[in-house]
């Protein structure tokens, strides 16, 4: 697991400062449309809670959640994200200190400490998913909240779904419940202009 962390922790540092220009301070135009309303949604108010962002990234949520009058605990495993978070927080003036953690261990988190996490785009992307959840329910407040989103991996299927009048077919070339690594270059859009910005390293999550 650890050399699987390792490796990530490069890949995701190499690509920071393109994904900040993919997510920019209000979110891609998946989050934005889709997303995000759902979590703020299940968030509730969180005017006065603590709140988690496990895997924050370059630290756009983070920012809207201290605005929205959260107290805020952003980390992430890899330092260029860390550090692109870092450098939003003090442009928008923001009291704010992202810290580099696991969000398998999460070791800088205390127990009970939390009134929400809040999880987006993040959890495909853990090797150990069940110590993720542990690890939230560890520093979950009794009665706290964990909202996460992560991708289907119906999106993953390479060439999209066979289309035709009534819907789409999806057909995978290993077992479905099989559980796997995936690897995938890809790119994004810039959050203004929604030109195309490619990431410089692979992208990777677990099926």
């Amino acid at each position: 697991r650890w050399a699987a962390i390792s490796d990530g922790i490069v890949v995701w540092s190499e690509k920071a400062p393109v994904w900040d220009l993919h997510i920019g301070d209000h979110g891609d135009r998946n989050r934005r449309l889709h997303v995000d309303p759902v979590l703020w949604r299940m968030l509730g108010d969180v005017a006065g809670l603590d709140v988690l962002d496990a895997g924050c990234g370059t630290g756009y949520l983070s920012a809207k959640l201290a605005e929205r009058g959260a107290r805020v605990r952003a980390v992430d495993f890899a330092p260029g994200m860390v550090e692109q978070a870092r450098m939003r927080f003090a442009r928008l003036g923001l009291d704010l200190v992202p810290l580099q953690d696991d969000c398998c261990v999460l070791a800088s988190v205390p127990d009970a400490s939390q009134d929400r996490i809040v999880s987006n785009y993040v959890l495909q992307d853990l090797e150990d998913l069940p110590a993720a959840a542990r690890a939230f329910a560890r520093v979950l407040k009794p009665g706290g909240r964990a909202v996460v989103a992560f991708t289907h991996p119906c999106f993953g299927v390479p060439g999209g779904p066979e289309r035709d009048e009534q819907g789409a077919l999806y057909r995978w070339a290993a077992p479905y419940f099989e559980e796997r690594r995936c690897e995938e270059v890809w790119a994004g859009t810039h959050h203004a202009t929604g030109e195309r910005v490619p990431f410089p390293s692979r992208c990777t999550d677990y099926h």
